[in-house]
């Protein structure tokens, strides 16, 4: 039962996999910027406890070279620390500073909106900082007017911290995710760094506030409202990620809780025939990942410590260099190295499933390898280590998309019974 559900995950991923690949292989599309009129900009930055942060973001943002008119718009939503008195000692910039109590980053962003004077409005985190040509970037694809959200592309800031070196491999995953649904127009979530047109928010009542992940929901509004949401690579910025596995844990639950409120809200896009690349292919694989969690998890953990008993504890074995070897195989890429060895001697035979693992792993490491070139900057040491002990991450990542899910399911039948009392 066990390796049928995997069998089942697995053929799926391959698919998956195939198709992204074959997405990221397909040339972009040219562009002319000789024509590009850069327009004035205001730029949006919401801030909670951000004193350590905020003085790289906005020199970042004074360094951005950009010819036109640009505001920037600090909301302070309601800080405990120095952020506001840090902001005010970065010299050589305009700084119109909003402090808010505590709304929450997008209704915060909503009140800097209504004291924006320009059209094109960029969002910046304030963990964030900008490459030099990144507004510059950002701006192109609004040369088409039917365009209200541009993406950009973000890089995760890798410190000594090792945590943060997963966290880069899986940012240039994410940005090859987004690059491969830009090529169908199913672009759908604009984080951290991104571009909106004014209009089209006002038209929507702003950036939506009811939901974790408001930078997926205002996504899915403007697809709804006519316009397109798409994604520039060029557009390059960098974000501070958590560096502990409690704010690691609680940043994941918060997106995987945000997202299902997200696709539970625009719900009646699944399989429209209007939006058929968001309804039909970006929001089944969001939900895909539930499922996904749900079974890979806990039939991973059955599997592991079923193996761990049965060669080891039944024979009274609790540890050895022989337990620490098969824990190293599990949790690294040594094991399918090994496993690929022991089938090209004959010590093991090559069956359905073990050959469905070694076509999921070529695909899933190719898809990683491809993002890491196109995504993930110099080559390092910790980007070796990330990818050879990935799976324990891996498996990290999905337990804190099941405790968002239940969670979530929790609230909403705590709710459902209030309601109903």
């Amino acid at each position: 039962m066990i390796q049928t559900i995997q069998s089942c995950l697995m053929l799926f991923l391959c698919g998956l996999y195939t198709a992204l690949l074959i997405l990221l292989m397909i040339p972009r599309r040219g562009r002319e910027k000789s024509s590009t009129v850069y327009p004035p900009l205001s730029i949006l930055i919401p801030a909670y406890n951000e004193a350590k942060n905020i003085r790289e973001t906005l020199e970042s943002l004074q360094a951005a070279s950009y010819p036109a008119p640009r505001e920037i718009i600090l909301v302070d939503d309601g800080s405990q620390d120095r952020t506001v008195e840090v902001a005010k000692t970065v010299t050589g910039i305009s700084l119109q500073i909003i402090q808010t109590e505590r709304l929450g980053k997008a209704r915060a962003l909503n009140v800097a909106l209504q004291k924006a004077t320009h059209e094109i409005i960029i969002v910046l985190d304030a963990d964030t900082t900008l490459a030099p040509t990144a507004l510059l970037e950002i701006v192109v694809p609004f040369e088409n007017q039917k365009v209200a959200a541009v993406a950009a592309n973000v890089r995760a800031v890798v410190t000594k911290k090792i945590l943060t070196w997963f966290q880069e491999l899986e940012y240039a995953l994410f940005s090859a995710w987004r690059v491969a649904q830009n090529k169908i127009n199913a672009v759908c979530v604009v984080p951290q760094f991104c571009a909106l047109r004014k209009s089209a928010l006002e038209k929507i009542g702003g950036i939506p506030a009811d939901t974790a992940t408001e930078d997926f929901d205002v996504c899915f509004e403007l697809t709804r409202a006519g316009y397109q949401v798409v994604m520039e690579e060029k557009a390059l910025a960098f974000t501070k990620v958590p560096e502990t596995i409690s704010g690691l844990f609680r940043q994941r639950v918060r997106w995987a809780r945000g997202i299902l409120q997200v696709v539970s809200k625009h719900r009646v896009l699944f399989f429209s025939r209007r939006f058929f690349p968001l309804g039909a292919i970006a929001m089944p694989t969001l939900v895909y990942w539930y499922f996904h969690a749900a079974l890979y998890l806990p039939t991973t953990l059955y599997q592991i410590g079923h193996d761990y008993w049965f060669y080891f504890i039944h024979k009274d074995q609790w540890f050895s260099a022989e337990v620490l070897q098969f824990i190293f195989g599990w949790m690294t890429l040594y094991g399918v190295s090994r496993l690929a060895f022991q089938v090209g001697v004959g010590f093991l035979t090559m069956t359905p499933s073990v050959l469905l693992i070694f076509v999921v792993c070529s695909l899933s490491y190719g898809l990683t390898f491809v993002a890491l070139y196109r995504f993930g900057g110099k080559r390092s040491f910790s980007q070796a280590v990330a990818i050879f002990c990935f799976f324990p991450y891996c498996l990290f990542a999905l337990a804190a998309l099941c405790y968002g899910l239940f969670s979530e399911i929790r609230s909403r039948l705590k709710g459902f019974v209030v309601g109903t009392q």
